[in-house]
């Protein structure tokens, strides 16, 4: 088992960088003016982070939280919210957020030394085109979307992510 404060120092690391990154993208505290100011952005955005680190599901993340007193108190979380409020949060962060929020975290990052590009399309129908002229139905122009990538090879962070809906050249 691990002593108290490695565990502290361990969430106070994260929740410092997801505070950071919060700064620098210039992310507001609450979403509205008119929001109930139960929960902070910063707060769902660091239970968002924890989730992907620990490959929790939203409910088994809401466990965990449950029984880890010392994390809740180092976010100041008095009461948990419902699964389902971190769930709509996720939703309805707009991309422009994301966007925002990995550029603060490239200025968090040393500057990397090899960049690779990658790009693939994504059919937005479930049918597809052989199956269409198969059984005789027109094979009309299908809803496409292109995402585009530029990672750094040594450390495969992510560094930019593009998503465009209409066929363009990079």
């Amino acid at each position: 088992m691990l002593p108290i404060n490695v565990i502290r120092n361990k969430y106070k690391k994260v929740a410092d960088f997801v505070y950071e990154l919060c700064r620098i993208s210039g992310i507001m505290i609450y979403s509205s003016r008119f929001s109930r100011k139960d929960y902070t952005q910063i707060q769902h955005i660091f239970l968002l982070v924890y989730k992907q680190f620990h490959k929790f599901t939203y409910e088994d993340l809401f466990t965990d939280l449950q029984s880890n007193k010392e994390l809740k108190a180092h976010l100041g979380l008095n009461r948990l919210p419902h699964y389902t409020t971190l769930i709509k949060f996720a939703k309805r962060l707009p991309l422009q957020t994301l966007q925002k929020l990995l550029a603060a975290f490239k200025e968090l990052i040393p500057e990397p030394k090899k960049v690779a590009i990658d790009a693939t399309g994504i059919t937005l129908d479930n049918a597809s085109l052989h199956y269409c002229k198969r059984i005789g139905k027109p094979a009309k122009r299908r809803p496409f979307m292109k995402v585009t990538f530029a990672f750094d090879i040594d450390t495969y962070i992510i560094l930019l992510c593009r998503q465009r809906k209409k066929t363009r050249h990079d």
